[in-house]
């Protein structure tokens, strides 16, 4: 489990999300244009899964301090992201890994 610093916005490239298990990696998922570790920064969580890039991936990122800043400036909006990256990361990610591990 890794630490997340930072919100990577992917504006064009496909990355893959996948776990590891006895040293073994298996990638069941692939994701275009979405947002990497909402949920780990808004949380305060650690990373449960993988993500490599399966093509050149561009876009941007916000680090974890300045994240939080603009969250403390902006609570009703922050607030309607919060619930939005929760149920996309249950729904998207979690649900997935939790049944391929199985």
């Amino acid at each position: 489990m890794e630490e997340i610093n930072k919100l990577t916005f992917i504006e064009s490239g496909k990355y893959d999300i996948g776990y590891e298990i006895n040293k073994k990696q298996r990638w069941i998922l692939r994701f275009q244009r979405n947002v990497i570790g909402q949920f780990e920064i808004t949380y305060n969580k650690k990373c449960q899964y993988l993500v490599k890039a399966h093509t050149p991936c561009f876009g941007f990122f916000i680090r974890k301090v300045r994240w939080r800043y603009l969250a403390d400036q902006y609570p009703i909006f922050f607030r309607y992201i919060d619930m939005q990256g929760y149920v996309n990361y249950i729904h998207k990610i979690w649900k997935k890994i939790r049944y391929a591990k199985q």
